[in-house]
């Protein structure tokens, strides 16, 4: 009767490795290609790699002031932006103009977009064309200043990364010879993040 219990835990047991082998394993590989893409533009972030806007400015003449408060006025400088534009050949972006945090934005701030800032103490404006780069869009999908699509992925992978540890603990931690260095490493890691968040606070 002893044994038989013996060997119902036991095939509890590796029944419930198994699945967490199976779902650390599929898990890890189908996130990889997105947690290589978040580590790299996050590590070159740290040294202020953040890839090229590839701008270009232009000084406006405005016609007349624009309308104030200019938040509330954001379709009039569309129109002073889409103007201008065709008149010098600038491709004008689908899409219409919202506020952003230098001026008015015409376009996906992850692409090729259009950015009015007018200047306050004379009338004239500043029109900047940006074209970012591969890696400047990249680092936008980094920040999830881009659309739904991967601002859903990148919460997924911190969902994600939670199940892998949670999986791997589980795997390592009921190695007995294994337990308490691991536990001792963690510790370890504990300390030196307080130690390292406290010094560069």
């Amino acid at each position: 009767m002893e044994t038989n219990i013996k060997n119902g835990t036991a095939n509890n047991n590796n029944g419930s490795n198994k699945l967490c082998r199976c779902l650390h394993s599929y898990l890890a590989m189908f996130f990889l290609p997105v947690a290589i893409l978040f580590a790299i533009t996050g590590a070159l972030y740290v040294f202020g790699i953040t890839g090229d806007l590839n701008t270009k400015a232009y000084e406006i003449k405005l016609d007349k002031p624009l309308p104030r408060p200019l938040t509330q006025n954001i379709e009039a400088q569309e129109e002073v932006m889409v103007k201008f534009a065709k008149e010098t050949g600038i491709e004008v972006p689908e899409g219409k103009a919202k506020k952003g945090k230098m001026g008015v934005t015409l376009g996906s701030a992850t692409g090729y977009h259009l950015v009015l800032i007018p200047n306050t103490d004379k009338d004239t404006a500043t029109l900047q064309v940006n074209n970012p780069n591969l890696y400047f869009k990249t680092v936008m999908l980094h920040k999830a200043k881009c659309g739904v699509a991967f601002k859903v992925l990148g919460v997924a992978l911190g969902v994600v990364m939670i199940v892998l540890y949670i999986t791997g603990l589980c795997l390592v931690l009921g190695k007995r010879g294994l337990r308490c260095k691991l536990i001792m490493t963690s510790l370890v890691g504990f300390i030196v993040m307080v130690v390292a968040g406290y010094f560069s606070l």
